[in-house]
C-alpha cells in the first residue's frame, strides 16, 4: 500500500480543514480537531511501517542473492573438482596404456 495513494492523506486534510473553516453549527469542531490528529498520528505510524517494511524486504532480497551467489560458486567449484577427478582418471589411464605398450615393445 503506497501512503500517497490511500484515503487517509485526503481524510487528514478534510479534518484539518473543517477544525479551522467548518460551521461551528453544523460541525463539532472538537471532534475534527481530534480525527485531524488521529489521522496524522496515522500516517506518521504507517510511513514508520512501511519504511520498516521496505528495510526488511531489502535485507531479504541482500541475503538471497548472496545465497545464490554462494550457491553458484559451490556449484563451479563442484563442477571444477569433477573436471579435475576425470582429468586425472584419463591421465593415469593413458599413462597406464604406454607404460602397457613400453613392456610390449622391450619384452617382445
Amino acid at each position: 500500500m503506497d501512503i500517497r495513494t490511500c484515503s487517509l492523506p485526503l481524510h487528514y486534510r478534510f479534518f484539518v480543514y473543517l477544525s479551522k473553516e467548518g460551521d461551528r453549527t453544523k460541525f463539532d469542531l472538537n471532534f475534527a480537531t481530534q480525527e485531524a490528529r488521529k489521522c496524522a498520528d496515522f500516517l506518521s505510524q504507517a510511513q514508520h511501517h512501511l519504511a520498516r517494511a521496505r528495510r526488511v524486504d531489502d535485507e531479504e532480497r541482500a541475503l538471497k542473492e548472496k545465497q545464490e551467489m554462494e550457491r553458484e560458486e559451490l556449484n563451479r567449484k563442484q563442477q571444477e573438482e569433477v573436471v579435475r577427478r576425470e582429468g586425472g582418471r584419463e591421465e593415469r589411464k593413458e599413462g597406464g596404456e604406454e607404460r602397457r605398450s613400453l613392456k610390449d615393445v622391450t619384452v617382445g
